[in-house]
């Protein structure tokens, strides 16, 4: 059962008052069969920065993706269940990742400690909102909690929940030069 968010959205009526132009369910959420368990929302995305706050249209008008635009931030909420080692084992690593328009950010088979192993041109900030998941990196392994931050920096990485609940984590990555 995929997880419900809820996304408020203020912005300015014809008189140039402040007021909520959504509030509801984000516009795309996805719980992808290759990727059992897993639930992500896309909220909102700036197409430059700074960010142009006029007009009240939908910005996150299209599939869900994991990279932001050029020159770009998205921002979005992921669910990450707890992991089966026997469906990791025949997880295919580049369909799941393409359900995120994402398969090219996979580092090669033999450099993945883990399945999801990959590296996006973004500078991220995550924060562990509900649950625990390990921050794999090529050297060390980060355990993280509700309420801790992490700045990934466009570094090879993946998220790894070994626990016995889901983790929830809400990331804006924002398009960078490395």
């Amino acid at each position: 059962m995929e997880k419900k968010f809820r996304r408020v959205v203020t912005g300015v009526d014809e008189n140039g008052k402040s007021k909520v132009i959504f509030d509801g369910e984000p516009p795309v959420v996805i719980s992808p069969e290759e990727r059992p368990g897993h639930t992500m929302a896309g909220f909102w995305e700036t197409c430059s920065v700074p960010a142009n706050n006029e007009g009240n249209e939908e910005a996150y008008n299209h599939e869900f993706r994991l990279l932001p635009p050029k020159n770009g931030i998205i921002c979005g909420m992921f669910v990450f269940p707890p992991e089966d080692p026997e469906v990791l084992a025949k997880v295919d690593r580049r369909a799941a990742f393409a359900t995120m328009q994402a398969a090219e950010v996979l580092v090669p088979d033999e450099d993945a400690l883990h399945p999801y192993m990959h590296a996006t041109p973004t500078l991220d900030f995550v924060c562990v909102v509900s649950g625990e998941i390990y921050l794999i990196l090529e050297k060390e392994e980060v355990h993280l909690k509700a309420g801790d931050i992490v700045v990934q920096r466009g570094t090879v990485h993946a998220w790894s929940n070994r626990g016995t609940e889901p983790a929830t984590l809400f990331g804006m990555l924002a398009d960078a030069n490395a």
